[in-house]
């Protein structure tokens, strides 16, 4: 089975940005544009919902810092040469991932022993002198007027960081450090990601190092976040009555609103899904333009679809194989609506999600000739018109969730087992078994 989650290797950062796979080369060019405009330090939220994929467009600002010919080989000039030129003169980038901290017991001490331990250029090749404080560092920090210090104990980073003590004591180490690590002229983008996933405690406190410890003109802090969990977590911490999202907007100095990708784009390009005749490409596409699906959505109807699409057609081929409306427009929308809501899904499987498949069903024009060529199958006789397809779109709906009874025999024990493989089908994908039960009764 594929998966459709973009693995975030550097290969495939290169080739998002390189074809502008899921339309975001402008936002990361106009932010590179911001970013580059500022004298002084500044925190910057990039805000997105669940799924959006704030971590690829964090990701792809490393990328870009990265790698010194991209530029040349991106496809429709939506990001400038001669700017990502001048970001990589001006910028380092480190990537902090929170989420994968914070079961470490202080954010400062987890996040400078992540920048001196990643930063390269004292690292050494021994792995048993990978983790050893640099000579040059070691001496600055001796030659600091810090009681209580005794620097010739502190062999490692991890060392460092128990013996920054004081908030005025951490200040000025922290700030000096940056300054010396920091090669002449270079500035530091500290990106933060997953932020929003912490442990409230962590994450508060997170904050709280940022705000009051690396206050440096040098740093510039990117935090990736969804603004709203993030709010309930500061809440959480500070209490029910304390206003969290009052606090956040204080607390960034610009905050940067990340909208959803192209879903066509990032189906065509990451899933390698076209747009084609075919009906399950149909549904795909046209499900996740309906609910406006995430990144993260999309990602995960395609893997449900793909199971059960091949689990209904390999196991009852000879009935599923001839209801292109069972395959194409009802198990699509149900699983669009375990996405969305769970309470939409019971009402459709109860009978009582009418209206809404009908609008499913005449969304778009490939929808419509689904519709269309399933009727004219069962109703050659009959003109194709928008009243002749609803009322064989409702017909058929009521025959397999309402209680409409079908004459023909045949036909009747057909719809029943499908009625029920698909019922049971979705009790074993949550609480739906007193529906299935409920529906057996019926019969």
């Amino acid at each position: 089975m594929k998966n459709y989650d973009l693995e975030l290797t550097e290969d495939n950062l290169l080739k998002t940005i390189e074809n502008d796979y899921i339309g975001r080369n402008r936002k990361l060019n106009k932010l590179i544009e911001i970013i580059l405009a500022q004298s002084k330090g500044k925190v910057i939220s990039i805000d997105g919902k669940w799924g959006t994929g704030k971590t690829i467009f964090v990701k792809q600002l490393q990328t870009l810092n990265d790698n010194d010919d991209i530029a040349s080989k991106i496809k429709n000039g939506s990001l400038n040469e001669e700017l990502l030129k001048k970001y990589r003169e001006t910028f380092i980038v480190h990537y902090y991932n929170a989420w994968e901290k914070d079961n470490h017991s202080s954010p400062i001490k987890s996040l400078v022993f992540s920048l001196l331990n990643e930063y390269p250029k004292y690292k050494k090749k021994s792995s048993k002198e990978q983790n050893q404080i640099p000579i040059d560092i070691k001496a600055f920090i001796k030659n600091l007027t810090m009681d209580g210090y005794n620097i010739d104990k502190v062999e490692s980073y991890e060392d460092l960081a128990e013996e920054i003590i004081t908030i005025e004591e951490q200040i000025t180490s922290l700030n000096k450090l940056i300054d010396e690590i920091l090669p002449k002229g270079k500035k530091l983008l500290l990106i933060v990601d997953e932020l929003d996933r912490c442990k409230p405690t962590y994450a508060v406190e997170l904050l709280e190092t940022i705000k009051h410890l690396f206050k440096n003109d040098r740093i510039i802090f990117i935090i990736a976040n969804n603004s709203e969990q993030l709010t309930h977590s500061i809440t959480n911490y500070y209490g029910l009555n304390f206003d969290g999202y009052g606090y956040l907007n204080r607390f960034f100095d610009l905050i940067i609103e990340l909208n959803d990708v192209d879903v066509k784009k990032y189906l065509e390009n990451v899933c390698e899904i076209d747009e084609t005749s075919y009906y399950y490409n149909y549904a795909l596409y046209s499900i996740t333009e309906f609910f406006s699906f995430s990144m993260r959505e999309v990602n995960r109807l395609l893997s449900d679809f793909e199971i059960l699409h091949n689990y209904f057609t390999t196991t009852y081929t000879f009935h599923y194989q001839e209801n292109n409306i069972l395959k194409y427009i009802f198990l699509p929308y149900c699983l669009g609506l375990k996405i969305k809501s769970k309470e939409w899904l019971v009402s459709f499987l109860k009978g009582n999600g009418l209206e809404r498949v009908i609008s499913f069903a005449f969304y778009n024009e490939k929808m419509h000739t689904i519709l269309e060529h399933e009727f004219n199958q069962k109703n050659k006789q009959n003109e194709i018109t928008d009243d002749n397809l609803r009322e064989f779109l409702t017909d058929t709906y009521n025959c397999y969730f309402g209680n409409k009874n079908v004459i023909d025999i045949y036909e009747r024990e057909r719809i029943k087992e499908d009625r029920d493989t698909f019922l049971e089908t979705f009790s074993l994908l949550g609480d739906y078994i007193k529906i299935e039960s409920e529906k057996q009764n019926q019969s």
